[in-house]
């Protein structure tokens, strides 16, 4: 009875051979269509390679030089940084002479035991990997360099001179040339002139997505920097060196502007080899914008340099007293600054005793700004309390005629047309003055006969300020002279 009830349908569901054709099709056309780009947006392995091979070079360069095991710090000029070719201990072995430099490259490096290298190169039976004199290689041209110094573990071929960074035509640095896919072509830098780098150079240069050369040349200076141009000389002789100040501007909510010096400026003073006060004579030398930082190069080795932050009107630097000093031993310096754009505030005075319709018919008030209290010469006995780090005497407000002090203003910088002042307006009997910048600046109140103000300076009554982010007030009261 079951089996009479059971039904089993000859019907399939299932592609059509036309149907697996077709969706075949569409997949072929879609991958003909995206395969070039997506290779085309793969990194190229010889760029991977070059990218990783510059890391390591200017780490492993920058580490040796630092390591006072490897290249001890003397005072002899003769024997600075890598020209420092003395006998040294590493790892229980001896490094010196021309090949000092290699070797100790190498021992810094993964690199692979040549005597075990299967290869056509002559390296099969060397035992001193840098012992080879490749003095004639002349920017990786193939034809110049057929063996590598030595190889890492990468397959990468380095080829690293004798050297002790002061042969003629090369003074102060040394080249090496690192072939990042080892004996597969075309092994070519940039510079290289044979006719078969060449033509791959113009591959390269028309078609980057699919051609790349394989050669790469570094020039490592004395003083442990890398550089990918040829440096000419490093003038080991006037022992030069470079200064770079990063520098950024920022709103008063903190946010970043542009340009990057919009804030101000960096000038720098040379110091000398003592320093001290022999920057305040130095004369400021600009620096090089180069549009992120400041940037000043020959630099003399075991001098002090003065930076000096020229804020622009209503910002402020992050350096104290918008100065840095620096002493250059044996490598570039790096440093940073932001200028801040600073909040402005007021200024009001409030008049009292005055008995006309205005405080102008009782005397007249300016406001100056850049003042400073200056101790006058002789000195005296005065009563006055003197604050070196402002350059400023810190009473504030008291007049006292006994007190041996001068006050000048002035717009800009000392020595400039002394400021006029300016009244400010007037709203009853106050005086206000707005969207003032922060520093220093002085209400200097002159009266009216028959109105005068207790403890008068040479007939004027002198209020300092010293603005900052907040606004300030002060008063003034007037005293009618007895008839």
């Amino acid at each position: 009875m079951f089996l009479k009830n059971l039904s089993i349908s000859s019907k399939h569901n299932a592609f059509t051979m036309a149907e697996l054709l077709i969706t075949l099709g569409l997949i072929g056309v879609i991958a003909a269509l995206s395969m070039p780009q997506i290779f085309k947006n793969l990194p190229r392995q010889d760029a991977e390679m070059e990218r990783k091979i510059t890391y390591t070079v200017e780490h492993t360069i920058a580490n040796m030089f630092e390591d006072n095991t490897m290249y001890p710090k003397t005072s002899d000029d003769t024997k600075e940084g890598f020209m420092n070719t003395d006998e040294v201990f590493v790892g229980g072995k001896s490094y010196s002479g021309d090949t000092k430099f290699c070797r100790l490259l190498a021992s810094k490096l993964n690199i692979v035991n040549l005597n075990e290298y299967n290869g056509s190169e002559d390296h099969t039976n060397k035992t001193d990997i840098c012992g080879e004199d490749i003095s004639n290689l002349r920017d990786g041209n193939k034809n110049e360099a057929p063996y590598p110094i030595f190889i890492t573990n990468d397959g990468a071929y380095w080829y690293v001179p004798k050297t002790n960074f002061n042969e003629a035509g090369k003074q102060g640095y040394t080249m090496i040339t690192v072939d990042v896919n080892g004996n597969k072509g075309p092994n070519c830098s940039k510079f290289s002139t044979t006719a078969e780098c060449v033509t791959a150079q113009n591959k390269a240069k028309n078609n980057p997505d699919r051609y790349s050369l394989d050669r790469y040349v570094y020039y490592v200076k004395y003083n442990g920097t890398v550089t990918r141009e040829n440096p000419a000389t490093a003038n080991i002789n006037s022992r030069e060196f470079e200064l770079q100040v990063k520098i950024t501007t920022r709103k008063s909510d903190n946010s970043l502007d542009s340009p990057a010096n919009k804030g101000g400026t960096v000038t720098i003073k040379d110091c000398g080899t003592s320093g001290g006060t022999s920057c305040d004579s130095a004369t400021a030398q600009s620096m090089t914008y180069t549009g992120s930082s400041y940037k000043k190069t020959g630099l003399q080795r075991n001098h002090v340099y003065l930076l000096v932050a020229n804020p622009k009107e209503d910002y402020m630097s992050t350096w104290n007293n918008n100065q840095k000093k620096f002493i250059i031993s044996n490598k570039d310096i790096a440093s940073s600054i932001s200028f801040r754009q600073v909040s402005k505030s007021n200024i009001e005075l409030i008049i009292s005793g005055c008995s006309e319709s205005s405080p102008n018919d009782c005397g007249t008030v300016k406001l100056k700004r850049n003042c400073r209290y200056k101790e006058a010469s002789p000195a005296g006995s005065g009563t006055h309390k003197y604050n070196s780090e402002y350059d400023v005497y810190m009473y504030a407000g008291i007049n006292d005629p006994d007190a041996n002090y001068d006050y000048k203003c002035y717009t800009d910088v000392e020595g400039t047309i002394p400021d006029p002042g300016t009244s400010g307006t007037i709203d009853g009997m106050t005086y206000k003055w707005n969207n003032l910048h922060t520093g220093d600046y002085a209400i200097e109140i002159t009266p009216k006969s028959p109105y005068t103000i207790p403890n008068l300076k040479d007939g004027k009554y002198i209020q300092s300020v010293r603005l900052g982010n907040e606004n300030a007030s002060f008063t003034a009261k007037y005293e009618t002279t007895a008839p």
